[in-house]
């Protein structure tokens, strides 16, 4: 859980406001109407005091990933369309990269120039260079969406960014995916999409700044999910969160089980052997000399039980790796740190009671019986 707090997301969530918002098809029923809308609530966010850079995207981090689609690579054989790559369609509007900070490795990031009437273009992610362009250079090569029985749009890749943490579950990797303007996109069902904004301050404070930059276009439109992406990365931790804390709380009470379990049973076998530690104390055996006896026979014990709770952990460890970042479910230091606690707990168990029977007079605890 700790590693998984801290992966590295791809993109600097700090100072970061997202909003939802939904253009209506009553008012916003073709392309050009929604691009200028989506381009003036930006323009109108970007002159609030404070902000940076304004934002949309459908398929923001940390949401989901974007729209699913087929694709066609220039230059590569079709086949049948079930057999071609997908990927998904991530539609952005203004400095989107500025505002999440999201590095472009490779090229340049997509710009205001690319309007509409602009020659087509694209930004991939690495996961995306890495599936379909292997050793290659991406950059100039060309790409389309397979929409339906709809001519091929082809767009030329001119960047190459980042991978982000898209999913929900910050577990996992980002997927093939490809950036492209807004105002270039071919449907007019993409109305929605999630605003984001960089500011200088504390970004909750901008929320009905936010809300009043979007009225000043549309007073209709309604704009929800306002968060900042700080809090969106608690939300996507929370799952997980609940399940490690649900396994610590079962963890930590077999654990305690087994400690109280090893104490009762080596001080009962200690206590079993007080007449026997008298007579050998009576017989010349020094207090060091019984001390170590008892606890040779405790480490034997213990040694054994170690061996078969590792042999069976091997096995059944595995069943939770689905649970695990960044931690394997053989891991050494989890299984040192805890062969460690159970033998030093086994140790104090035969310890304490041993030195409390070698206090007692030899005499008295042979004729305890």
């Amino acid at each position: 859980m700790s590693r998984l707090a801290n992966a590295p997301l791809g993109f600097q969530p700090d100072h970061v406001l997202t909003a939802d918002l939904v253009l209506p098809e009553s008012r916003y029923s073709t392309r050009p109407t929604q691009s200028r809308a989506v381009a003036a609530i930006l323009d109108r966010i970007r002159e609030l005091p404070g902000v940076q850079f304004s934002a949309s995207v459908i398929g923001a981090p940390l949401e989901g990933g974007g729209i699913g689609g087929r694709m066609r690579l220039q230059g590569r054989p079709e086949g049948a369309a079930e057999d071609r790559p997908s990927a998904r369609s991530r539609p952005v509007a203004g400095d989107y990269f500025g505002a999440l900070q999201i590095p472009v490795v490779k090229g340049r990031p997509l710009t205001p120039a690319d309007r509409e009437d602009a020659p087509r273009v694209a930004v991939v992610n690495e996961s995306f260079a890495r599936e379909f362009f292997p050793g290659t250079d991406p950059i100039g090569r060309r790409i389309a969406w397979e929409w339906g029985k709809e001519e091929p749009k082809w767009m030329t890749v001119v960047g190459v960014a980042a991978d982000v943490k898209a999913s929900r579950d910050l577990a996992d990797d980002d997927v093939v995916a490809v950036y492209s303007p807004y105002s270039q996109r071919t449907a007019e069902w993409q109305r929605f999409g999630t605003l984001v904004l960089r500011t200088s301050g504390d970004p909750a404070s901008y929320a009905r700044r936010l809300r009043l930059a979007v009225w000043q276009v549309d007073p209709t439109l309604t704009v929800s999910g306002i968060r900042t992406m700080d809090q969106r990365r608690h939300t996507a931790l929370a799952s997980r969160r609940f399940t490690s804390l649900l396994l610590s709380i079962f963890g930590g009470a077999a654990l305690l089980l087994a400690v109280q379990g090893i104490v009762g049973v080596l001080s009962y076998s200690v206590a079993q052997r007080r007449r026997e530690i008298g007579i050998r104390m009576a017989l010349g055996a020094t207090p060091s000399d019984v001390l170590g006896v008892v606890l040779g026979r405790a480490v034997r014990l213990t040694a054994a039980g170690l061996g078969v709770g590792f042999a069976t952990a091997l096995g059944a460890t595995r069943l939770i790796a689905g649970l695990l970042y960044g931690v394997t479910p053989t891991d050494p230091l989890t299984f040192f740190a805890a062969g460690v606690l159970l033998t030093v707990t086994a140790v104090a168990a035969c310890a304490i009671p041993a030195r409390r029977a070698m206090r007692v007079d030899p005499l008295v605890a042979i004729r305890a019986e």
